[in-house]
């Protein structure tokens, strides 16, 4: 049977959350502001904004924008020199669509990110569409995103599967009433535990 692959981007296909965090770093660094990585894990990687980090820091929006501008600098060039595709992405892709299977990326992060780096490794051919926070209301965990690319694409639920990483990714799976296969990052494991059955150590070891 031919299945509806939908897959999370950062953490999942790329190797990034240590350069996400690493950005951040250094653009808080440069207004006298230590990032722990405790603090990075609580905050981004549960899925709130760089907004809502400044405001209970008190910053100002002046000092928000600095942070967001520096940050996409930083990380850009990180990109650049240092990030690394997971264990058996390419080689499962490929699998995937010699079976025939349509796949999908579904991330919350910006569409020129994720079309730059698709395209930096070559990854670009085997999606048909990329989803992301501009085309739903409600950001993962929520599950606007998964559910609005399973009707665009005319499946049924029982013919999708989620490839997800992380904590906000697997309960936007669990709401979105998919089955979600979860290869963890380092840190997704740093949080802890993931509450599914359905654990991977590489994508090469999940099923389709």
């Amino acid at each position: 049977m031919k299945k509806l692959l939908l897959f999370d981007f950062d953490g999942l296909l790329i190797d990034s959350e240590p350069l996400q965090y690493e950005a951040r770093r250094l653009a808080f660094k440069e207004i006298g502001i230590e990032l722990t990585l405790p603090e990075f894990l609580e905050h981004w990687m549960m899925g709130k904004s760089t907004k809502q980090f400044c405001q209970d820091r008190n910053l100002s929006q002046k000092e928000e924008s600095h942070i967001r501008k520096r940050r996409e600098t930083h990380y850009f060039n990180l990109i650049e020199t240092t990030l690394e595709l997971h264990k058996g992405v390419k080689e499962f892709l490929k699998q995937a669509k010699e079976q025939g299977h349509t796949m999908v990326v579904c991330s919350n992060s910006e569409r020129d990110h994720i079309e730059k780096i698709l395209k930096k490794f070559s990854l670009d051919s085997y999606f048909k569409e990329i989803y992301t926070g501009d085309d739903v209301e409600n950001l993962k965990p929520e599950p606007d995103i998964y559910l609005h690319a399973q009707e665009k694409n005319g499946f049924k639920k029982e013919e999708c599967i989620i490839f997800e990483n992380s904590h906000i990714g697997l309960e936007a799976a669990k709401r979105a009433g998919i089955t979600c296969y979860c290869i963890p990052d380092e840190y997704s494991k740093i949080i802890g535990p993931l509450d599914t059955p359905y654990i991977f150590e590489s994508i090469t070891d999940c099923p389709l």
